[in-house]
């Protein structure tokens, strides 16, 4: 049945992304006896070091600037280009969330833009839907990412390593390039 009006459709949403995030239990497979890399103590102790300004101004220009608006009506291009008038700002709110693992609630919002997969979609499941993050939680990944960067070729085997395509080489050298 196709949905017409914005409740309908609403609700129709809600119900889809509530059935498809729900916690279901199941057995999963043990892994005991598997010997895992580990990470040495030097390498476990780079990852609890705090960030520096240096590495949040690597992540700006790996970000695209001109991607979606945030509630607030600025993109990552902005940050970028008044990056000499809102650093301190910004570094505070790096420290907030390195320092208490938490983001203000104003500034946790994603929207989901829906994707038709097909011509005339009718349900949830005709559309592939796209988060859209803020430019914040983009910095902040791309700073986590250049943390994982100085282990990842510790803790990927190298039988995983065709798993990640042409990265391949990128990923044996990132910790080295650090």
């Amino acid at each position: 049945m196709v949905k017409t009006s914005s409740d309908e459709i609403r609700e129709e949403v809600a119900d889809f992304f509530e059935n498809h995030y729900k916690n279901v239990r199941w057995n999963r497979p043990m892994i005991n006896g598997l010997a895992l890399k580990k990470l040495s103590p030097v390498e476990r102790d780079s990852l609890e070091e705090s960030y520096n300004k240096a590495e949040v101004w690597m992540a700006l220009p790996s970000c695209d600037g001109n991607k979606a608006l945030c509630p607030d009506g600025f993109n990552l291009k902005f940050i970028k280009d008044n990056w000499d008038y809102i650093q301190d700002d910004f570094i505070r709110f790096m420290d907030e969330f390195y320092h208490n693992g938490e983001i203000v609630k104003d500034l946790n919002q994603t929207f989901i833009a829906l994707i038709s997969k097909c011509l005339n979609p009718n349900t949830m499941k005709d559309f592939h839907p796209i988060s859209l993050v803020g430019p914040m939680f983009k910095v902040i990944a791309k700073v986590l990412s250049i943390w994982m960067r100085r282990v990842m070729d510790t803790v990927i085997e190298e039988t995983q390593m065709a798993f990640v395509g042409n990265n391949h080489k990128q990923l044996c050298d990132c910790r080295r390039n650090n």
